[in-house]
């Protein structure tokens, strides 16, 4: 039986679009340190790397072949599920990026490739110069049946670069690849780029932004579509932290593209990149950790505090009037959710404050899912807070008896901070109903009080899945990526935690129903729409 989501074609009229937030932690260097390594041996493993440990489960089993060593301790990208080489199964793609610290395993930035049994496709792992940290986006953008794969980059101490990298399925760079960012000290790119057709040629173009303040929209050959780039910062230190997203918000034919911008603005464009009537709005002001990152001031004289916005919109008819309206978080001292309809006003119940726990505000960094949980036709919007808190809310703005949960027992909130997570909505058990999965954890992160991290499950009314959690050997903070990898009918999930790439498989009875992958990966699909009515052959 094949996957019910095993095809990489997206209806050109329907978005692609990713998202990554990264923060690095620098620590000082010691003797395994990779900037102290001669050049020729920076792709070498480090002389003590961690052990392969399985993950302890009863309803989710490792498979054969698993778990795998990809990268170093801090392994911050989503995974991809796509069948790269055509023969019917789905292969992990995910960028591992490195950390120059002693417990690092691989020291070398790379590329993965995965197939479900655990062996590594031809041509991968690509060695990457700068710093994989985004997660990649991944679809057909000639038209020759075969999916391509464009990920971006930050600055490491192999290059001063910043990249947006361009490969085949067979881990070829693609001509003209890969593309040098034009201008500015920060100019990387954290968040996934998008595909979508912009002109209507019928093939999909790349959409990217950059902490330059700049959105690009190119070709596969990496030339630049008339009209783009487009400048959009407001002061000189906004960027883009998350990723765009796409879709028709107007019901006028063509793909608009919705921007956040660390500055507290939103944007929505037409495919020519000129500015729709009515945008941007400016919603709250950004803020890091319930804190200013940094202050500038716009030509207006309004001061501002601008963050590393790492969260990305998502589109979704929540209100049944057959236009998208637009879901995100941003932080106004506190995790916030707005709901925006595609004039821009906000929708009424909107926006929506979460508290914080007394002791760390209630700041988010993860993006939105969305599914409908309780089957009463109305999609619920799902919310991985930094301190650890799972929220669920519904289209009105109130929240569900039951939530939101507290994932976190215990120490600072350290893995959520520096490495943010996203829920994913699926049928984890079969049974016809949507859950979510989130990650968690109970310590601190000492010898003295040493954590211990799960994967939840939650039914719609927050109790725990039967079976559920799931107990890991590392700490996950990030997101699963489920789907049905070797076409067995049963699903896996996806992990990449703490440098291992993980692939659990979740067994079923035959009596049951095929499960709802309503919000399978991160933005809603390989290609990463970010859309939850993106349409797939």
């Amino acid at each position: 039986m094949k996957s019910p989501c095993q095809a990489i074609r997206l209806r050109t009229s329907v978005s692609i679009v990713a998202l990554c937030g990264l923060i690095i932690l620098q620590f000082s260097p010691c003797e395994c340190c990779w900037n102290r390594l001669p050049i020729g041996q920076r792709s070498q493993y480090s002389i003590a790397p961690r052990p392969l440990s399985p993950i302890v489960s009863t309803v989710a089993i490792e498979m054969a072949g698993w778990p795998k060593m990809i990268g170093s301790d801090l392994t911050c990208c989503r995974p991809a599920l796509v069948d790269l080489d055509g023969d019917g199964q789905l292969e992990m793609i995910v960028g591992a990026p490195s950390n120059p610290t002693c417990y690092m395993n691989y020291i070398r930035d790379a590329l993965w490739a995965i197939s479900p049994n655990g062996q590594l496709i031809s041509g991968f792992p690509i060695l990457i110069d700068d710093s994989a940290c985004s997660s990649p986006a991944v679809g057909d953008l000639n038209g020759d049946g075969t999916p391509e794969i464009i990920v971006g980059s930050s600055i490491n101490n192999l290059s001063t670069d910043r990249k947006l990298y361009g490969f085949t399925n067979k881990g070829m760079s693609l001509p003209g690849w890969p593309l040098l960012l034009d201008e500015g000290d920060k100019r990387y790119v954290y968040a996934a780029p998008s595909m979508g057709d912009l002109d209507g040629d019928g093939l999909p173009e790349i959409i990217y932004g950059s902490r330059n303040g700049k959105l690009y929209a190119c070709k596969i050959d990496g030339q630049d579509l008339d009209g783009w780039p487009v400048d959009l910062k407001t002061i000189p230190t906004d960027g883009f932290g998350g990723s765009v997203a796409l879709g028709d918000i107007d019901n006028d034919g063509s793909l608009d593209i919705l921007a956040y911008l660390s500055g507290g603005f939103m944007y929505a464009l037409n495919a020519d990149g000129t500015i729709k009537t009515g945008w941007p709005r400016l919603v709250g002001r950004a803020m890091t950790w319930g804190f200013p990152n940094e202050i500038g001031t716009r030509p207006t004289g309004e001061e501002v505090y601008v963050a590393e916005v790492t969260s990305a919109p998502v589109l979704c008819d929540l209100d049944g009037d057959f236009d998208l309206e637009i879901i995100f978080l941003t932080n106004t001292l506190r995790a916030t959710l707005y709901v925006l309809d595609h004039e821009g006003n906000i929708l009424p119940g909107f926006p929506f404050y979460m508290e914080d726990d007394g002791m760390f505000f209630e700041s988010v960094r993860s993006t939105p899912a969305i599914g409908d949980l309780d089957g009463d036709g109305h999609r619920e919007i799902a919310i991985w807070t930094d301190v650890g808190k799972l929220w669920i809310v519904k289209d009105d703005g109130t929240v569900p008896v039951g939530w939101p949960k507290e994932l976190r027992a215990g120490g600072f909130p350290f893995k959520a901070i520096f490495k943010p997570s996203y829920p994913a909505i699926v049928d984890i058990d079969y049974d016809g109903g949507l859950e979510v999965l989130a990650p968690g954890w109970i310590g601190g992160d000492t010898p003295e009080d040493p954590s211990i991290s799960y994967l939840w499950s939650f039914e719609a009314d927050g109790e725990a899945t039967s079976g559920w959690p799931v107990i890991l050997d590392r700490s996950l903070v990030n997101m699963p990526t489920v789907d049905d990898i070797d076409g067995d009918g049963a699903l896996e999930i996806a992990l990449a935690i703490q440098g291992m790439a993980h692939c659990l498989h979740v067994s079923r009875n035959e009596s049951l129903v095929n499960p709802d992958l309503a919000w399978r990966t991160f933005q809603h699909d390989p290609f990463r729409t970010g859309n939850v009515h993106a349409w797939l052959p």
